[in-house]
């Protein structure tokens, strides 16, 4: 019988697919209404240099005042178009290739499931309720809007684990960064899985997963050897 009991997942690149197809065409959107002057090509740098949208807006906000001299954007006025046009791109997302069976299984065996994202509060409800998955979860979410820190501290895993009421030796926490997510679960002291179609960069100072799968629908052959 496994030790394991709980079972947390991050969702972009884990549970859901399409992030960063949405999230370039919703910039490039904010950015069109704002009149900023970025180029498409621009505003994916942006988006690829940094896995925070904050510091996206940031340097989103800086780059378009550098563009347009005498302008003073603020954040604030970003995210005041981002909310508006929050939802009009959600076609571009799609759920990776066994989350329900996933999901299902988990609870069929009594697992505790939770998430721990940094995605943030105002479209996360919105997409789980999209995919029919919320019902899973129940209360425990945590998303980057519940923390100070973001992983790979692992403060937001430690909501997490205590929302399930769950000890770190009794978890796994599945995720596709190697670098967050998985340096998040040995900061906190838990089974990490690391989801990706390639196996896990060896070196470079990047954490090793204790697991690897390529899709989630071999989480449950690693639920049976722990």
């Amino acid at each position: 019988m496994s030790r394991i009991s709980a079972v947390l997942f991050d969702f972009d690149g884990t549970l859901q697919e399409g992030d960063k197809d949405e999230l370039y065409a919703r910039l490039n959107e904010i950015s069109s209404r704002l009149k900023l002057g970025l180029t498409e090509e621009e505003v994916r740098q942006i988006g690829l240099s940094t896995p925070d949208y904050r510091e996206m807006r940031a340097q989103m906000v800086l780059r378009g005042n550098e563009l347009n001299p005498g302008r003073n954007l603020t954040e604030e006025e970003f995210q005041r178009i981002n909310v508006e046009v929050s939802g009009t791109f959600d076609d571009r997302f799609y759920l990776s290739e066994g989350t329900i069976e996933t999901l299902q299984f988990l609870r069929n065996g009594n697992y505790s499931v939770g998430l721990v994202t940094t995605r943030g509060g105002n479209s996360l409800p919105r997409l789980l309720e999209r995919h029919g998955i919320v019902k899973y979860f129940g209360k425990a979410v945590v998303c980057r809007d519940n923390c100070k820190d973001r992983k790979p501290n692992p403060e937001p895993l430690h909501l997490g684990l205590s929302l399930l009421q769950a000890s770190p030796s009794e978890a796994v926490y599945v995720g596709d960064s190697q670098r967050d997510d998985i340096g998040a679960a040995k900061n906190a002291g838990v089974v990490s899985v690391l989801k990706s179609p390639e196996g896990p960069i060896v070196g470079n100072g990047m954490p090793s997963p204790d697991y690897h799968i390529r899709n989630l629908l071999e989480l449950q052959r690693i639920l049976n050897t722990i």
